[in-house]
Formats: C-alpha cells, sequence, structure tokens
C-alpha cells in the first residue's frame, strides 16, 4: 500500500531491483477501499491481474500479507510542498498510472484535496490546510491502514529495519544491503522551508495520533 509522499517510489524501486515484484494493479497511490473492490475502480487491471496470477484479484487483495509505510508529519508537509513547489502546482497528471494507450487510468489522487492550498511560502501554505483540513494527514493514514486489514505498518524513517521484519515473516530472502545501494527517486531540489515555530505546534496537536501511534518523538524524531 502505497502512502504518497511516504518513500513508496523508492521501496518499489527496491522491490523490482530484487526481482520481487509481480504485478501493479489499479492505481500506484490505491487505498485499502480500492484495493479490496479492485474491480469496481480499476475493472481492466482487475481482469488482466486475476488472469496473471491465476486468482481473483479482489479475494488474494483480501486474504494477503498488506502493509504501507508512513512518515513523520513535519517531514511529509515539507516532502509534499516540496514536490509540489517544484511542478508549479501542477495538477500531478502526468504522474497518474497510465494504461499502454498512454491513458491515465484513475484521475483520483489522495492528496488532490491539498491543491487549493496551494502558495510558494511554505508557512502560508500550511496554515490554509490547518484551518481548512484540520488532521489532514491522520485521515489521510486511516485510509491504508484499517488495522482489520493491514496487516504491518513501518516508517520511512527506519525503512531498513521493518523491511527487514516484513521479509522475515514472509519468509523471503533479500539482500539487506539493497537500500543503501539503491539509488534515492523523486528527491526535490527545492529547499527545505524554515518553520514558523507556531505552526509546527499546530501540526503536532492537529496531527497528535500519528505521534502517539506510530512512535514519534514531538519533534520528529523515532522513539
Amino acid at each position: 500500500m502505497h502512502i504518497p509522499k511516504t518513500g513508496g517510489t523508492f521501496f518499489r524501486k527496491v522491490l523490482e531491483d530484487s526481482n520481487l515484484s509481480v504485478i501493479d494493479f489499479g492505481y500506484e497511490h490505491a487505498d485499502m477501499e480500492r484495493t479490496l473492490h479492485t474491480f469496481k475502480y480499476y475493472p481492466a487491471n482487475a481482469i488482466r491481474s486475476s488472469f496473471l496470477i491465476r486468482k481473483n484479484i479482489e479475494a488474494y487483495a483480501k486474504s494477503c500479507f498488506k502493509f504501507c509505510f508512513v512518515r513523520n508529519p513535519y517531514a511529509w508537509y515539507e516532502s509534499y510542498w516540496r514536490f509540489m513547489y517544484g511542478l508549479h502546482w501542477n495538477n500531478l497528471n502526468k504522474y497518474r498510472s497510465k494504461n499502454r494507450f498512454e491513458i491515465p487510468v484513475d484521475n483520483w489522487n489522495p492528496i488532490n484535496l491539498l491543491l487549493p492550498f496551494a502558495n510558494d511560502d511554505f508557512n502560508i501554505f500550511l496554515e490554509n490546510v490547518l484551518n481548512a483540513e484540520p488532521a489532514f494527514l491522520t485521515k489521510l493514514y486511516a485510509r491504508y491502514t484499517p488495522h482489520q486489514h493491514i496487516n504491518y505498518v513501518g516508517r520511512l524513517e527506519t525503512m531498513n529495519y521493518d523491511a527487514s521484519r516484513i521479509f522475515d515473516t514472509l519468509e523471503i530472502k533479500f539482500d539487506k544491503n539493497i537500500f543503501e545501494s539503491t539509488q534515492r527517486v523523486n528527491e526535490s531540489k527545492t529547499p527545505k522551508p524554515i518553520w514558523s515555530e507556531e505552526l509546527k505546534n499546530r501540526v503536532y496537536h492537529s496531527e497528535k495520533s500519528i505521534f502517539e501511534k506510530y512512535g514519534y518523538n514531538r519533534d520528529g524524531s523515532v522513539l
């Protein structure tokens, strides 16, 4: 499960470089609802995927081991703003999954909700988000991590450790140096913003459940 801006593109590359990736289906940022009901949201891909693995993809999605990664809220908001600033706040059309005819398979993106708050000043952008969509990230993570369906939630900050636990659970052998040797992807060239301490404090209180649930200190470091 690929929550936007949590290292999922890099992790996918690790899987591909390790020959561990079998199929992709649906939209790359599909949440749990879209993953469990892929025939409803991505009928053509669902048929293709079912044929490739010779199983009903929805039944398989419900029963298989599912995992994702999260990120501390400060770094997430920074990463989103830097990425979108570098795109001049493009609506991500060219980043959507496409079929072999170069046609987007889905117009949905879970973070498009933030586009109306676009601003080249990071603190103004963040203030707009906090005023209009408090706890945005808490609600975003919840779309991917319902406890009855998700098996493991790792952290971007401890991806090597969490990946080892995931692969050990699944009894998959992999090169544990792959994370150091794999080139980073989607690294933004936009300089890191300078935070307003007041807004940083507001982010903490707005997303406090993330800090507590996933083991982050108030400063964003891991427990």
